[in-house]
């Protein structure tokens, strides 16, 4: 299950082979590595649904990355005690909910990324759609005109 911290929670019974890992996630960090991946700012914060299927996909590992974390947060100069190491875990933690938990932002999430070029095939494109009608070749550079015979 997923909870909001700012709603109540009440559980009445618990079956006798219930398990509960209980995870509190900063929600101005939640937020931030949200805006970071989507590459934009986000109005509101995920309002995630109302469980994580933890038995298998993304929901296991992520279940399974977070219990590794807890017998490791109490070994003396273990990885978790570099903060290079625990920041990188932590913001794994962050993605990871958010790529396993049901919310508004997920198909976003999921979409394939936009193709990236390096800047000289940028500059190429930019050239070649500024001035279609100039002929181009290997050995010129971009944004000079070609010399006409």
């Amino acid at each position: 299950m997923v909870f909001d911290p700012a709603r109540d929670i009440h559980v009445d019974t618990w079956s006798a082979d219930c398990q509960a890992l209980t995870v509190k996630i900063d929600k101005a960090a939640l937020v931030r590595q949200l805006e970071v991946l989507l590459g934009r700012s986000v109005r509101r914060p995920p309002r995630f649904g109302p469980h994580m299927d933890v038995s298998r996909g993304p929901g296991l590992s992520w279940m399974r990355l977070a219990m590794w974390n807890l017998p490791e947060r109490n070994v003396p100069l273990g990885l978790l005690s570099h903060p290079m190491i625990r920041g990188r875990l932590e913001q794994t933690l962050l993605e990871g909910i958010l790529l396993a938990t049901d919310h508004a932002f997920r198909g976003a999430l999921e979409a394939p990324p936009q193709p990236m070029r390096p800047a000289s095939v940028k500059r190429v494109m930019d050239a070649v759609q500024e001035l279609p009608a100039e002929p181009y070749d290997a050995n010129r550079s971009c944004g000079r005109r070609a010399r006409r015979p």
